[in-house]
Parts: structure tokens; sequence; C-alpha cells
């Protein structure tokens, strides 16, 4: 599916014969229009439109400009016991409640709405709301409707996250009762899961895995292998790496520096032959190298103050670190994806990723590099980039040729 198609979501019907989808739109219109909700049977995927917003209603920004705008008109999907189906309309700033034939029964005034889920006996409703944008100004909250058949507004709203940038994906919401009790899941791709306990007292939290465990892996970006041991390294776009060590019980562990310092790193390469780490914290700071050990990283002597590279800034994201790689050839040597501060004359237009090779010279730091222009001219973005163990270097690009292989 192409990049600017939006997410899936999808719920099934009390029965279990069908599942309703909305956000996945085609741009272009047609069947798959964006503002519409279908209705999938599970056992011979007919699929028909269950509601849908007058296509000539829907704002400019939620038609196909999703590279600028990543939301869809509809964003989240429920249903409850009797077959009610609970649609996020962001469009209209509501949750609208339809019957098992499509008919609108009521809307529940709600901003931003973006995941929702219905109590399994009660006429509870919980939904996530969500907004952000290019500046990560936006906020992630959580609404607890007492009665979704009279209240207009909500009765409880929790702050789960702020700082929220413009992403495709969607939050997660989920209620389960077991033993008496009514637990609300809640996760987004920034904040790991939250539970928290619903009560006579209203929601409060249970468990925030952020808090309680090192399993806080968020948004994985980059993974490489130490050959020697087989432990696999994932950097995410927040800044952390973590490692698997016990592939019969894998788990992400918190790479350490010291006993409670994190080894800052979104972007990551490891030199196989002299098994040495080389990390890419964040945009506009230069690459690390770190002596891997089996508890704590240390820095390679000469490297704790200052970098093997000039500061490297990455693309044009405000959703996270969005290194696009670098890599450590055979003999030493990096080349990066991005612009240094040799480039930093124009580097505000200039987010094609461009290639940069850095010779390895131990009596300098930064080592001196080289800017390979012909392939940053020749491509609008580059992702990507490794050496194999003879030396020679591959580096993926994008040229927005979709309808090739």
């Amino acid at each position: 599916i192409q990049a600017s198609v939006q997410l899936l979501i999808r719920s099934l019907t009390p029965d279990g014969k069908a599942q309703y989808i909305c956000g996945l739109f085609d741009p272009g219109g047609g069947f798959w229009r964006n503002g519409q909700l279908w209705k999938v049977a599970l056992e011979t995927r007919e699929t028909s439109v269950f509601f849908a917003l007058d296509e000539a209603e829907l704002t400019p920004d939620r038609t196909g400009r999703v590279a600028s705008n990543p939301y869809a008109a509809f964003h989240g999907v429920a249903v409850d016991g009797a077959g009610r189906v609970f649609l996020c309309d962001r469009q209209n700033g509501r949750v609208a409640v339809l019957d098992a034939a499509g008919k609108l029964l009521k809307s529940i005034p709600v901003t931003n709405p973006d995941a929702v889920a219905a109590h399994p006996k009660s006429r509870a409703l919980y939904v996530v709301t969500r907004f952000g944008n290019y500046h990560a100004q936006g906020k992630l909250a959580l609404l607890k409707f007492n009665d979704w058949q009279t209240d207009q507004q909500a009765a409880q709203t929790i702050l789960l996250k702020s700082d929220i940038g413009k992403r495709r994906e969607s939050a997660r919401l989920a209620v389960v009762e077991a033993a008496g009790e009514v637990c609300v899941w809640v996760a987004y791709t920034t904040l790991p899961a939250r539970v928290y306990r619903d009560s006579a007292a209203g929601l409060e939290l249970h468990r925030d895995f952020l808090d309680t465990t090192t399993q806080r892996a968020l948004d994985l970006r980059h993974m490489m292998v130490d050959q020697a041991t087989g432990y696999a390294y994932l950097a995410d776009s927040q800044g952390y790496l973590f490692r698997i060590r016990d592939w019969s019980k894998p788990a992400f562990e918190l790479c350490l520096q010291a006993p409670g310092q994190r080894l800052a790193a979104s972007s990551i390469a490891i030199d196989a032959r002299e098994r040495i780490l080389y990390a890419l914290g964040h945009y506009g700071k230069p690459v690390f190298r770190w002596r891997i050990e089996d508890e704590f990283f240390t820095p390679l002597p000469g490297d704790g103050g200052a970098g093997v590279t000039p500061g490297v800034t990455c693309a044009w994201v405000f959703t996270g670190l969005g290194q696009r790689g670098i890599a450590v050839a055979p003999g030493g040597g990096v080349a990066t994806l991005g612009v240094v501060e040799s480039d930093r004359k124009g580097w505000y237009t200039d987010y094609s990723g461009p290639l940069h090779y850095f010779h390895p010279d131990p009596s300098k730091r930064p080592w001196p590099g080289v800017r390979f222009d012909e392939l940053a001219s020749k491509y609008l973005n580059t992702g990507g980039v490794r050496f194999d163990r003879h030396g020679n270097l591959y580096v993926g690009v994008r040229d927005h040729q979709v309808n090739r292989v």
C-alpha cells in the first residue's frame, strides 16, 4: 500500500461474522475514499459501505494531502454487546453512535477522537483523543463517559502525554473485565501501555509499563546484530538503545554506560571485527564509539569528549529522531546519511539525506569527510546505508516512483 494510504482500524461484530474498518482510504477517491466506514463479511470478504460522510463536506486537509496531514476523517471504531457501533469522527468532532443498520442514533461531542472502546456490560464509554503538529505540541488524553446515552461531556479526562507530534499511527484502547474488575488499557507509539482500573471512584492508574519495566522500546528504527554473540541491538526514535541477549526468553534490555545512565542512540552500526558500537544519539550530535561489554558500555579512548564525525542533522521530522542511518567500514571509517556541520550553509532546505564518508584518522577528531553530491542531487531522499565485508558501500534511495518495483 502506498505511503499515502492511512492506517487501518477494525472491530468485530458481536457474532464474530463481520468486522468494521475505517481510516484506510484511497486519496484518489472511489469506493475506498476518505470519510467512510466499511463492513467486511469475514467468510466471503464481501465489503460494503456501512456509513459515510458526504464527500463534498470533507475538509481539504482530510482528502488526499496526507503527506502534510496524516489524519483521516474517521479513526477509531468499536462495537458493544448490542451491536451498536461507536465511530471516531474527527471531521465533525464527535463520536457517532450507529445502530446495526448504520442509522445515526447519537452524536457525542469529542474533539479529535482517535480510539474508542465500550464497557462490556454498562453504558460507559472510553475515548482517546489525539492531536499533534510539526512542532510536537499536541496532546494525548483519555476520556470516560459514564453513560453514552445521556452524557454530552466526559465525566473524567486524564492527560496521557503532551508533546505529541504528527504520526499516522493511532492510539490503541481496550477494555477488559475480569474477577469483577474493569481495566482500561491504552497505548501509543510514544507511550508504552498504561492500565487504568475503573471503579466507582473513576479511572485510577493501576500500572504504567514505562515506570515498572525496561520493556519500553518505542518506534524502533535501526537494528544491528553482534556477530560474536548473536545479541540484537535496536535503537528507537526517542534516543534509547536496547538489546536482546536471551533468545529463549527475549526481552528488551536498556543499554547503559553506567548504572542509571543510558547510552543515547537513535542510529547504530557495529564493527564486527573489533566489536565496537557506533552510535548517533541525537540530531546535530556526532557519532560516538563504544566498546561492547557484557553489562556497561565504555567509550573508546579519546572518544569520551568528542565523536569521530561532525554533528549530523537528520531529515525534516518532528515525530522523533529520524536519522537515516550510519555504517562502519571493515577497516574503520563511517558513512552517514544526513547534513553535517560542513554543509551548515543551506542545511535548512536540504533534507535529501546526502551521503558522507569519514576517513578513519586516529589523530583527528572529527575525522575528515567527503560528501557525495551526485547521489544527493539525483534522488530526493536516501534511506539506509551499509558496507559489506569487502568494503563495498550500499545506499537505499527513494525516487517516489511508486508504480515501479
